[in-house]
């Protein structure tokens, strides 16, 4: 018979509420994580990209358009394009997602995005505020590069809150998670049963 005496522990119980924990635990997966430097701008410069010489710069409310989130956001004139190479793995997908914003939203524009092998082009005439675009990639080896493009005409483009994230990170779904710790659950009840034995 298990002696919980010896582990400083009163009762089996304790060790069971300790097992279900753990294994509670291991269900849990964190959170998708951004590979992107620098995200939203926050650093109030330019930190982890790169740019076209004259191109964007890093501000604060500005021509009437605040950040999307945070303090800064990224402006840029037209013409101008804004790069970052990040760590990837080969034939990996990503899910690339931004929020973009014009001056002159009654203007077409043409906002080209290239990551890995994919090219995510969109005419956009912009809203009142920012949009959000998303669009998945593929990775073509070790390293990626998020590359923005922006089309020329008479407006400014305003972009915030990037992020690239691997697909299938993150927090389970239901379906795949309860089976599971139906099965933990149930090793746990014979797991007492020794114990009290």
């Amino acid at each position: 018979m298990f002696d919980a005496a010896k582990f400083g522990m009163k009762t089996p119980t304790k060790i069971l509420l300790a097992i279900t924990a753990a294994a509670a635990l291991s269900f849990a997966h964190p959170a998708s994580a951004n590979l992107i430097t620098n995200p939203g701008f926050e650093t109030g410069d330019l930190t982890g990209w790169t740019i076209s010489p004259g191109g964007p710069f890093v501000t604060g409310t500005f021509n009437g358009i605040a950040p999307h989130s945070g303090n800064f956001q990224l402006v840029a004139d037209a013409g101008g394009t804004l790069s970052q190479s990040v760590a990837t793995t080969t034939g990996a997908t990503y899910v690339i997602d931004f929020f973009v914003a014009l001056n002159n939203p009654g203007i077409l524009s043409t906002l080209s995005v290239q990551f890995g092998g994919t090219v995510f082009s969109h005419l956009f005439s912009g809203t009142n505020g920012y949009t959000e675009f998303t669009f998945n990639a593929t990775a073509l080896g070790p390293s990626s590069v998020l590359t923005f493009s922006f089309s020329t005409g008479p407006l400014l483009w305003f972009l915030d809150d990037v992020s690239v994230t691997p697909t299938g990170v993150g927090v389970p779904d239901a379906g795949s998670t309860l089976p599971l710790l139906g099965f933990a659950l149930l090793g746990l009840v014979a797991l007492r049963r020794r114990l009290t034995c």
